[in-house]
């Protein structure tokens, strides 16, 4: 039920284990050390301070998927109620927007669980919650509560996604405290099915803010699907892929960036060029299909 590459913290194992098995803290330790010395774990740490992180190989994890495909479902409600008594109840639910800074696997990772254990409603409760909203992305950024809104179709939840989506570059975390849920609810109104999601988020804040009485200027249009920030000079290349899952960028200091459109984020930066890089299209290749990107030497 763990993510591929998704390193486990011991605290969330010991939790886990002593709901579903009974087992002590030093038995789920001693257990994980067993299953690194006997190689089936990619990672095993343990430092002085007693905090441990373990993952696992992926042909073990892709084993035991095909071995519990029927109990998948189970699995991940077992380790959302292990969990529970971190947060108070409100309303016969779980508060999970009030999960403590330190469990940054929940704060991560709970979505996903809660998508994959079928509590469709519990998950929409979280995620339309201003205290998640805002805690994910103090906590996390705005490409990890863009994933969670991606986990539900309701409509509030497709609005969210677009909005974090074309404001991911303004969400950075910010201060002084409240200026971050100040930022977001200035980029809901004026959107409908938003706007009273936008009055929660003010009418939650206690210090000093600024408040937007009218939409702002420079909400995005709807055409925009992301804004991506990072090249010092300006950019004066542009390459999409083909099946336009990636996109990269030259810009006047020379420096060449390979952007991940799903996510927003930089897969790889190009150094090397003496001057700037600027691009041209290939004649011998149908357009659309092939940029070369080249550069101005001395």
């Amino acid at each position: 039920m763990f993510g591929e590459d998704v390193a486990i913290p011991g605290e969330v194992l010991v939790q886990y284990w002593k709901a579903t098995g009974g087992w002590s803290e030093f038995e789920t330790r001693q257990f994980c050390r067993h299953l690194a010395n006997v190689a089936l774990l990619r990672d095993y740490r343990f430092d002085p301070d007693g905090v441990m992180q373990v993952m696992l190989h992926d042909v073990i994890r892709g084993y035991l998927r095909a071995q519990t495909q029927d109990r998948g479902g189970e699995l991940d409600a077992a380790l959302i109620d292990a969990h529970r008594s971190l947060v108070p109840q409100e309303d016969g639910s779980s508060a999970w927007w009030q999960l403590p800074p330190e469990q940054g696997y929940l704060w991560s990772w709970l979505p996903n669980h809660l998508h994959s254990a079928g509590r469709e409603q519990e998950l929409q409760r979280c995620l339309c919650h201003p205290c998640w909203l805002v805690g994910k992305l103090e906590q996390i950024g705005p490409a990890g509560l863009e994933a969670d809104l991606a986990l539900s179709d309701d409509p509030l939840s497709v609005a969210l996604q677009t909005v974090v989506r074309q404001n991911a570059h303004l969400l950075a975390p910010l201060q002084p405290a409240g200026s971050l849920a100040a930022t977001l609810a200035s980029r809901l109104l004026g959107k409908g099915t938003t706007k009273a999601l936008a009055e929660q988020l003010m009418a939650g804040l206690t210090g000093p803010h600024l408040r937007a009485v009218t939409a702002l200027p420079d909400l995005p249009h709807p055409a925009l699907f992301r804004v991506l920030t990072g090249h010092q000079g300006g950019v004066r290349a542009l390459v999409v892929a083909p099946d336009g899952s990636w996109l990269a960028t030259g810009d006047g200091d020379g420096v060449v960036r390979i952007w991940d459109l799903a996510t927003g984020a930089v897969r790889h930066t190009l150094t090397g060029h003496w001057r700037g890089v600027s691009a041209k299209l290939s004649p011998r290749r149908p357009l659309g299909t092939l940029v070369i990107l080249r550069t101005r030497h001395r």
